[in-house]
């Protein structure tokens, strides 16, 4: 998750791991009747979801939903509510960045915690913010098997799904700019092909970052080396 330079993001002393330092069990969608339309989602219509908090939305973000917005006419954003204001205040700053399009982006209810994971997997695709990249958000989407665009950050808030996607060895859905970013996410919701072959590498290849005791044993040994070294 760390970048190169990641000693200088840190007054403490840095310790870096090898692995992804948790150990989740890989959750799985419940057995459910929902569909797209059930989560407030237009039926027939390409949907990009953005599942993170709203206040982890970096304003730098609205750009990037612009140019898929402009890429995409189709296309339906959707976002999930924190509460009437804060929904609001969000909408009224991206329409400055989308303009009329804003009317082709969505904020969705709030679902249970067990429905959470069926509103992943029934999105055509879900977007990453790399000024603050989803964690466990990112890891449900994954065992869904929904593909998440990711754009490393500056920062290890930035770049959770990156170290996931490296655990995994799939690459097709990070990205280094803003034009790849709307490029790529085009791209997995209307290039059949390109977006089954990226869900069956998701697929063979998520189990890999659930129940991995290891990254619970290398952090244990650390805390143990460091006691000792304390004496």
């Amino acid at each position: 998750m760390e970048p190169e330079n990641a000693t200088e993001h840190y007054t403490e002393q840095l310790i870096q791991t090898e692995g992804l330092s948790i150990c989740m069990e890989k959750p799985t969608p419940k057995a459910s009747t929902n569909n797209r339309s059930s989560f407030g989602m237009e039926k027939g219509r390409p949907a990009y979801l953005c599942a993170q908090s709203l206040y982890k939305i970096h304003p730098n973000f609205d750009q990037i939903i612009a140019g898929i917005l402009n890429k995409d006419l189709e296309a339906r954003i959707y976002f999930l509510s924190i509460r009437t204001l804060a929904d609001e205040i969000f909408l009224d700053r991206l329409k400055a960045s989308v303009g009329h399009n804003i009317d082709r982006v969505k904020i969705l209810p709030r679902v249970p915690t067990a429905e959470f994971i069926n509103l992943l997997g029934s999105a055509d695709v879900l977007l990453d913010i790399p000024q603050w990249a989803g964690g466990k958000t990112s890891l449900e989407s994954l065992a869904a098997g929904t593909p998440i665009v990711h754009w490393p950050g500056a920062f290890m808030r930035g770049r959770h799904t990156l170290a996931f996607y490296k655990k995994m060895g799939v690459t097709n859905c990070i990205v280094d700019s803003a034009d790849s970013y709307v490029e790529t996410s085009y791209r997995l919701v209307h290039d059949q092909d390109f977006r089954a072959s990226v869900r069956k590498k998701i697929k063979i290849n998520s189990p890999k970052l659930f129940s991995d005791s290891s990254a619970i044993d290398e952090i244990s040994d650390i805390f143990e080396r460091l006691i000792l070294e304390s004496r």
